[in-house]
């Protein structure tokens, strides 16, 4: 929960304020002058609504995942390798040293616009911001994986629903953060350096299950 938060709201800072404020802008007009609270609120409950879907999903297949390999721990070590090194390439995403994901996936894209724009001709609120959550995203896709290693589809959903609560307040004053400060590189810094940890302990399970490293007990809980 902790690094779902953590990455909702110095990710946002970092990443949203730039990708979504074209969105912002587009639902102004589709929403009215002002939006209105009400559609507003409906818009980003919409959107938080579709992170949990997506969240239980994953979460689902993470546990799918630790079925199979509670009885292979060679298949779970595989896992956790391949989980780290996922994490280490959205590290790199957040510090601009690799293409984001919904950079290397332009046709997907597309598709995406022209559903959303097809989704504001209709001016619902909640369907918009259904559609706005499904948008292929980086961070998103960064907080789906802290959601997938959760193993459990009710985690996999909270997770979600708090990554999206804590990108509200980015999202909801994206055109003063545009138009009055520039707040530099330091949250996605800041969001790299957690993922990066993360990406790390789990890692260090994966080379643990082959016997490269031992496990390491803090207490009852096991690091790694």
């Amino acid at each position: 929960m902790l690094l779902a938060l953590t990455l909702g709201l110095t990710g946002s800072l970092g990443h949203c304020a730039g990708m979504c404020s074209g969105i912002v802008m587009l639902l102004d007009r589709a929403l009215g002058a002002d939006g209105g609270k009400a559609a507003w609120a409906r818009t980003h409950a919409g959107r938080i609504l579709a992170y949990s879907a997506a969240g239980f999903l994953a979460g689902a297949l993470g546990q799918g995942l630790s079925f199979l390999t509670e009885e292979l721990q060679l298949i779970q070590g595989a896992v956790a390798l391949y989980a780290a090194l996922l994490g280490i390439y959205f590290v790199l995403v957040l510090l601009g040293a690799a293409p984001s994901p919904e950079i290397l996936f332009p046709g997907l894209v597309q598709r995406w616009r022209a559903g959303f724009r097809s989704l504001t001709r209709r001016r619902s609120a909640l369907l918009i911001g259904f559609g706005w959550g499904l948008l292929p995203c980086g961070l998103t896709l960064t907080a789906l994986f802290t959601a997938a290693i959760s193993a459990s589809p009710i985690q996999g959903a909270l997770r979600m629903a708090v990554f999206g609560a804590a990108t509200l307040p980015v999202l909801l004053s994206v055109h003063w953060l545009s138009g009055r400060a520039r707040f530099g590189s330091w949250p996605r810094y800041g969001a790299a350096a957690v993922l990066a940890l993360f990406s790390l302990q789990i890692g260090m399970r994966g080379m643990a299950a082959y016997g490269f490293v031992d496990h390491l007990m803090l207490g009852g809980l096991m690091l790694w």
